[in-house]
């Protein structure tokens, strides 16, 4: 070999250090890490990684969810007994369908009385003169019954099967 061969050769081997080193300067001074998030060959070793990170963190945060649902319906069924309960004594606080109202219109004259269904609706037939009470039947567009009390804007009627109960006088038209 040549000295001139030798020399081109350094040369060669000192301008491809130069230019190695100018890069690595540049990707250091672009805040980019080889292997890290930022450079654009990370390693398959990293993305598992973050991956497996990402999944375990959305896991936990689906079994908080989870038991958070679960919580919620416990104190859906909690209030819902609750409010059965509640409206149990109240229909069993309240006086029953048999006893007689305190304003009572007198059954001869609300005898005549004819009630029937307004509008395309049925209408529920309670125990007692409000929506609290249980429903014992309904009547469809144009049932009619027999009043037989009137009391707090509701009537005590007589079906035609015979079965008493209350209806609303802002359902029923008055024949």
């Amino acid at each position: 070999m040549t000295k001139g061969r030798i020399a081109l050769l350094v040369m060669a081997a000192v301008v491809f250090l130069s230019v190695g080193f100018v890069l690595g300067q540049i990707v250091q001074a672009s805040g980019t890490i080889p292997g890290t998030s930022g450079d654009p060959l990370v390693a398959q070793s990293y993305v598992e990684k973050v991956v497996n990170e990402t999944v375990a963190d959305m896991e936990k945060k689906l079994a908080d969810m989870e038991s958070q649902v679960t919580s919620l319906q416990k104190k859906v069924e909690d209030l819902s007994a609750d409010d059965n309960k509640s409206a149990s004594q109240q229909v069993s606080a309240k006086p029953a369908a048999d006893t007689t109202p305190k304003k009572q219109t007198p059954p001869a004259a609300a005898s005549k009385k004819t009630v029937v269904v307004k509008g395309n609706s049925s209408v529920m037939v309670r125990t007692g003169p409000d929506t609290t009470y249980n429903k014992v039947a309904s009547l469809l567009k144009g049932d009619e019954a027999t009043v037989i009390y009137e009391e707090n804007n509701w009537y005590k009627v007589i079906l035609r099967d015979g079965q008493e109960g209350w209806v609303a006088n802002w359902v029923v038209s008055v024949k």
